[in-house]
């Protein structure tokens, strides 16, 4: 039951980090303060389970050991969201495939961006006239797609 609660708190952990890395939404871990138990039982400093944690306060007051452990994780989940960006993008252009429903564009009406990344004719009317926020945005590389 332990492992259960721990990995519910570190993926907790790693949506948080998410969330401020795109969302700009402070984490609940940054900064941290003390719950007094009514039971005897001692745990480790690190259960994530028993702290209680501040999201009003600034990331930069963090503790150095969380900060140095925030900085590395958000390091490490900002290169792997490169590393698959790049991977995605070269599987797609290099494939001809449309970057929103990963199907073979083929002989099938499409519409080139003018960043030159191919986007199936029913995929670019549904993400113009459906998608408020990134519809005029290419689905790969998000440069403008049409100028105003």
């Amino acid at each position: 039951m332990e492992e259960i609660d721990k990995t519910i708190a570190e993926f907790k952990m790693q949506n948080q980090i998410d969330d401020y890395l795109h969302k700009n939404i402070y984490p609940d871990f940054s900064i941290k303060r003390n719950v007094n138990h009514s039971s005897g039982n001692k745990k480790k400093d690190t259960d994530f389970t028993d702290i209680i944690y501040n999201i009003d306060v600034p990331l930069e007051k963090l503790n150095k050991h969380d900060f140095m452990n925030f900085e590395s994780i958000s390091r490490k989940i900002e290169n792997l969201e490169n590393d698959i960006n790049n991977i995605q993008e070269e599987n797609i252009i290099n494939e001809n495939i449309c970057p929103i429903c990963i199907e073979p564009i083929g002989n099938k009406s499409y519409f080139m961006t003018k960043c030159n990344h191919p986007i199936c004719g029913p995929c670019c009317y549904n993400n113009f006239t459906k998608n408020e926020n990134t519809g005029l945005l290419c689905p790969i590389c998000r440069s403008e797609i049409y100028n105003n």
